[in-house]
């Protein structure tokens, strides 16, 4: 019997120590047993499409990580967040951007933390190029890349026309604002190992021969203002082929060591109740 209330007592002190973890990479951290897994979320983004090359690219912040805010700290100091994109280019068939669905090859995203954050969470106006990337001019400090991704290809027979689609997007003018939706496979960063290959089912229905579903590391989807269009640029307040909007993403991460300490727990329990039988 003692050695039974000293394993229940083990026990209560081994899950009370896991309930406190969660998982933490470069000052970012997260709970993996959250909800909906790896899930975050920006509503401070910055697109724009060059109408010359058909190049996408953008940047922007995250500000909810498995629904908290308060995510990333560094020896006491908050950082934050941030992340590029480019090498989306509009497919060779796209010949008239923003009408209709437009459908994108390749994409490169990439997530920086900054120990060094330019401006509250709120504030989107003060995010630059700059100071979403690598380096922080203001400051001349080095961000950690934390998440290196590239975009997954949702047709794996070639795309539509051949073209290899790994992102698209509907026309603003069906819905008031920019849907789009994509796939991305993780190749690098601090937090690479975390994410758990594959788990992200994509079902793309726009083949000809039918239905492919393929399985990504990421998904993620985003809501953007109308792009400027109008060839007199900054009528809006905007260059020519920007909007400003959100995504949000999400990724499964390998689970937080309280569930595996559960089950090793119950494994040595089973144990214990197994030699009490026998003594």
């Amino acid at each position: 019997m003692n050695i039974v209330k000293k394993a229940l007592a083990i026990t209560v002190i081994v899950l009370t120590s896991f309930s406190a973890l969660g998982t933490t990479i470069g000052g970012v951290s997260w709970d993996p047993d959250y909800g909906f897994d790896f899930e975050g979320v920006s509503a401070s983004a910055y697109q724009q499409l060059d109408l010359g090359t058909g190049e996408l690219s953008g940047y922007g912040r995250v500000f909810s990580l498995n629904g908290e805010d308060d995510f990333c700290n560094i020896d006491g100091v908050a950082c934050e967040l941030t992340f590029q994109f480019d090498s989306y280019y509009l497919a060779p068939s796209e010949i008239t951007p923003f009408e209709g669905v437009d459908f994108f090859t390749g994409g490169s995203v990439k997530f920086y933390v900054d120990e060094t954050p330019d401006a509250p969470i709120a504030n989107k106006a003060l995010l630059t190029e700059e100071n979403t990337g690598d380096g922080d001019i203001g400051f001349g400090a080095e961000n950690d890349l934390w998440l290196e991704l590239v975009g997954h290809v949702l047709d794996d027979d070639g795309g539509v026309d051949g073209e290899g689609i790994t992102f698209w997007g509907l026309n603003p003018d069906l819905f008031g604002s920019a849907l789009g939706g994509g796939a991305l496979d993780v190749v690098g960063g601090l937090a690479a190992g975390e994410i758990i290959p594959d788990t992200q089912e994509n079902t793309w229905v726009l083949d000809p021969d039918g239905p492919i579903t393929t399985y990504s590391d990421f998904t993620f989807g985003s809501t953007f203002s109308k792009f400027n269009v109008d060839l007199t640029a900054g009528t809006n307040g905007m260059p020519l082929g920007t909007s400003v909007g959100g995504l949000t993403f999400a990724a499964d991460s390998i689970p937080e060591p309280t569930t595996l300490g559960i089950f090793g727990l119950g494994l040595i329990a089973l144990a214990i109740g197994g030699r009490n039988k026998r003594i």
